[in-house]
């Protein structure tokens, strides 16, 4: 599935492909200022696509029935990129006699296939205007931008289309015309029934669901406001197959958020709740230790420190590992909801135990002392 943006609107006074390029500049400049995540200018194209019209002779005759196939002309800036000649050139003649007009045109090896087309292939049909299309090339797809052969099936492969139930479906196929034929191109069909497009491809490999939020506010602002591109002109409409993935996506990652945070929040209570039991055991343990220090004249602070340091090292050394295990685990998809977490009991486990010993040791004279005047007034006896 290609992720594309995809900007749409009526031609209006776009008279050749320099304009189209400049619009085209115009869009992705507004893009960028919805800091959109966009794949670079080698995989973005414009393109001019023509209402399909009526083919009169010269596909093959497999194809042809009682009613008549159609066929659309296009022009796609990035022909030369996307796509490679398997036989012949790229078209670049366009002409008019009369009232014909003759194109060249390129076609893919799916709609040569189809047609029984190749080099050298004349085609006649009627567009309100007599055309001439003359078969220059033939091409298959190659190239950078995922969206060049996708955003319209026509120009990829021939289709049926189902007219009248009492006959037989007609095939609709399209060809590529080049640019210096674009003068002629916008005479012969009504530019007000032609489609301008520009292609810009996202680049979504870095997205993670944490900042599917953020790309579906820039592709929502995007589409109210990076269309404008000048005082009067009309406004381009943005499409995006992403932004329909994201309106799925976003509520449904936020409720199985929730989830997984209660979860992550329970499992850190019990974390912490286990890192004070072994705290207060590790200060049970030295109980007798830090008692002779405070005999021998130890402040309560002495007595702290001398436990933080105990419990610094392994408390670092813990988190250390379990934070390297934890991004090899999940790469990419950190959660500022676990760091605090994990943060916090860090904090319990350097702590806790110091904070014990501290308590302990409060008033050793009348805990500690008075058992050690007992003791030596039973030697005495």
């Amino acid at each position: 599935f290609p992720y594309m943006t995809l900007f749409r609107s009526d031609l209006g006074q776009l008279p050749d492909a320099g304009s189209l390029a400049s619009v085209g500049g115009q869009l992705e400049a507004n893009l960028e200022k919805d800091h959109l995540p966009l794949a670079g200018p080698a995989d973005n194209w414009a393109g001019l696509t023509a209402p399909v019209f009526t083919v009169l002779s010269g596909l093959a005759p497999a194809v042809t029935g009682p009613l008549r196939n159609r066929f659309e002309l296009a022009y796609h800036s990035g022909l030369g990129a996307d796509a490679a000649v398997a036989a012949g050139r790229l078209p670049s003649v366009a002409r008019r006699a009369g009232g014909a007009a003759t194109f060249e045109v390129a076609v893919s090896a799916a709609t040569a296939a189809r047609f029984g087309l190749r080099p050298g292939s004349r085609i006649q049909a009627n567009a309100g205007t007599p055309l001439t299309l003359v078969v220059t090339a033939v091409l298959r797809p190659r190239g950078p931008s995922p969206t060049f052969w996708t955003a319209d099936g026509l120009l990829a492969a021939p289709v049926q289309e189902t007219i009248n139930d009492n006959y037989p479906p007609i095939w609709v196929g399209g060809a590529f015309v080049g640019a210096a034929e674009l003068p002629l191109f916008q005479q012969v069909f009504n530019r007000a029934s032609m489609n301008a497009i520009w292609s810009f491809p996202l680049a979504t490999g870095a997205v993670t669901a944490g900042r599917a939020q953020a790309l579906s506010g820039a592709l929502t602002r995007a589409a109210t406001q990076a269309g404008l591109i000048g005082n009067g002109a009309e406004p381009v409409s943005l499409t995006s197959p992403v932004a329909g993935v994201l309106a799925d996506f976003v509520p449904a990652d936020t409720a199985a958020s929730s989830v997984l945070r209660l979860l992550a929040v329970s499992l850190a209570v019990i974390a912490l709740v286990v890192v004070v039991l072994g705290s207060q055991l590790l200060a049970r343990r030295r109980r007798a230790e830090l008692t002779v220090l405070r005999a021998r004249g130890a402040s309560r602070a002495q007595v702290v420190l001398r436990t933080l340091r105990g419990a610094a090292i392994p408390a670092a050394c813990g988190a250390a590992a379990g934070t390297a295990l934890a991004v090899a685990v999940t790469p990419g998809h950190a959660d500022t909801l676990s760091w605090w977490l994990g943060g916090a009991t860090l904090l319990a486990a350097v702590t806790a135990a110091p904070l014990i010993a501290f308590w302990e040791q409060r008033a050793p004279g009348k805990r500690h002392g008075s058992r050690g005047s007992d003791s030596g007034a039973g030697a005495a006896l």
